[in-house]
């Protein structure tokens, strides 16, 4: 009976007991600093005790054991970031800021030929880091402090989502119903190549493989052939509202607040009920060590779970 309860997708892993949650507060007169620099855009976890987040004009960082917020002005407003080990990077229409954690120094890379757009998502790692635009693909050089273009982008528009894979040479674009791919290598447009029933809500790469879904499913693409590999359909009345996909382990949020995380090598998940009530929805989800941070309605709540 509780492992009915417990599964959520169809697959064939071993399933945990609901286990203890404990959510971060701020103190009240951090939270509402951070109140007043919204919405937020993005946020990612660099580490179990570092949340970043994208406010409507700064770069923030809530340090989660110790309760502190630290904000990094900027003449921008941030859209995506990214974080390569040494430095938060956040992406807007025109500049892309690189903020070094250890000595809190703030750089400026000019984004190239970018009078318009959107910054649409970040790809790689390290020192093979890409910044997706709607400008264009662009390479990352934190050395020299530019950023190289690769590739010019015409079709990109504010609400997709993208994702560049840097072995095929191909970026994926999933906009509303439909995924496409393009070939950087060959210069041909866009190809679709899959339509599906539902929006699609969510897109990442994962050991050569394109991870995508929607409310009721997620499918799973060979990067190189493009061919389907898995559908997943989300069991019951459930709605999937977004996921979080790394190497070790990839976490999933749902309508009812449940959070499911799948340990990849021991191919077992964990479920744990969030204690959060509304509608409002989880519209962004970052997960590393064993804690969530996630972007409900317009405000961010962190998590640290107990198997």
């Amino acid at each position: 009976m509780f492992r009915a309860l417990c599964v959520v997708f169809a697959l064939a892993f071993a399933t945990a007991a609901h286990a203890g949650v404990y959510e971060y507060k701020l103190p009240g007169f951090k939270a509402a600093a951070l109140e007043k620099d919204l919405p937020v855009a993005d946020i990612l976890l660099a580490g179990a005790d570092s949340v970043w987040i994208a406010g409507k004009q700064s770069l923030w960082n809530w340090r989660l054991s110790e309760g502190r917020l630290t904000k990094i002005a900027l003449d921008e407003a941030p859209q995506k970031l990214a974080f390569d080990g040494l430095s938060v990077f956040a992406a807007g229409k025109k500049r892309l800021f690189q903020y070094q954690v250890a000595t809190k120094r703030l750089f400026v890379y000019q984004i190239p030929g970018a009078v318009d757009g959107n910054a649409v998502a970040f790809g790689g790692a390290g020192d093979d880091l890409w910044l997706v635009h709607a400008r264009g693909l662009f390479a990352v050089d934190r050395y020299g402090k530019t950023l190289n273009p690769m590739k010019r982008l015409g079709f990109l528009t504010a609400g997709d989502l993208a994702a560049y894979d840097p072995a095929h040479k191909k970026l994926w674009v999933a906009r509303g119903k439909e995924v496409s791919a393009v070939d950087l290598e060959s210069g041909a447009e866009p190809k679709t190549i899959l339509t599906v029933k539902r929006p699609l809500l969510g897109l990442a790469l994962d050991a050569g493989q394109v991870v995508l879904h929607t409310a009721q499913s997620v499918l799973r693409l060979d990067a190189g052939t493009a061919k389907t590999r898995k559908s997943i359909p989300v069991q019951g009345a459930r709605k999937l509202t977004a996921m979080a996909v790394a190497k070790d382990r990839h976490a999933y949020v749902f309508d009812d607040y449940l959070l499911e995380i799948f340990d990849v090598e021991k191919k077992t998940a964990h479920s744990f009920k969030l204690g959060i009530d509304g509608e409002e929805g989880v519209s962004r989800l970052a997960v590393a060590g064993d804690t969530a941070a996630m972007l409900v309605g317009d405000r961010v709540r962190a998590f640290r779970w107990r198997p």
